[in-house]
């Protein structure tokens, strides 16, 4: 009974992984997304150097920006005959394209009321004709996030009650086959804390066991992940293994810790006659 409970905590821990796993996965998707996304800081045609320099060092220096790239008036000429395979040059004598900074912000300051900010900053240099970014696409990018975080999270909540109600019922069941040692422990005159130790204790070690086995069966499978469906994100990272280890570890103890807290508890109140009954 002991290896039957001690695997399915291992299950229900190994869910609990997967629910860390699909959060950190989400937001890590969050980040990228929100940091791929790009405003142009476009540079007047008859702005000095010097400013321009000024710029792009507040640019590199300042908190809400991840890179910035300077693209000249030459490199723009370049990337417009690439896209749509036509030289404005050719037939206006000049180049009418203008050199601008492509900046890359942060990933917590991508929404409508820091961008509005961040233009306002970037507009005050005297070098800056104007701060281009699709304002619609932000709205719609931070909606979007918002209610798959919202799924996510209601989600990983039934999945979560779920797996508490599996780990409480077999900590519980396989109590209940102790309940008369329990009761004849009281009756011989055993405080309750002499009584709850050793089935608390045995409770406990049981859930370590069982976090040792799931974080090897989640090792296994976000291996398999990284390697067979070649995913591009690294999930053998620090940052990425070690809250799960953090998450599993601390559920697994708790859990346990409780649930053979509370089930012990039951049958040290119980009186002998009802013992026969549950």
């Amino acid at each position: 009974m002991r290896f039957t409970a001690t695997i399915t905590i291992v299950l229900v821990l190994f869910i609990v992984g997967l629910i860390a796993c699909l959060f950190l996965v989400a937001k890590n998707f969050s980040q990228q997304t929100k940091e791929n996304f790009t405003i142009s800081v476009v540079i007047k045609a008859n702005a000095d150097s010097t400013e321009i320099a000024r710029l792009g060092e507040y640019l590199s220096k300042v908190d809400f920006v991840s890179k910035s790239t300077f693209i000249s008036k030459e490199q723009a000429l370049e990337e417009h005959i690439v896209a749509l395979g036509e030289n404005p040059e050719e037939f206006l004598g000049f180049n009418p394209l203008l050199a601008s900074y492509e900046v890359n912000l942060k990933s917590s300051f991508v929404n409508t009321e820091n961008l509005a900010n961040i233009e306002q900053r970037i507009a005050t240099f005297s070098s800056v004709q104007e701060v281009v970014y699709q304002k619609d696409m932000i709205d719609l990018l931070n909606r979007n996030i918002q209610k798959l975080g919202v799924v996510l999270l209601g989600l990983c909540a039934i999945m979560l009650f779920i797996s508490l109600v599996l780990t409480n019922n077999t900590i519980r069941l396989l109590l209940y086959s102790k309940r008369f040692i329990i009761n004849a422990m009281r009756l011989v005159g055993a405080k309750a804390s002499f009584i709850r130790r050793p089935f608390v204790w045995q409770s406990i070690r049981m859930g370590i066991w069982a976090i040792f086995l799931a974080l090897i069966l989640l090792g296994g499978f976000l291996f398999y992940l990284q390697k067979e469906l070649g995913l591009v994100m690294n999930l053998f990272t620090l940052e990425f293994i070690l809250p799960i280890v953090l998450i599993v570890a601390l559920f697994g103890l708790l859990i346990t810790w409780i649930s053979a807290l509370f089930a012990v508890n039951k049958y040290i109140r119980l009186g002998t006659n009802k013992l026969y009954y549950i």
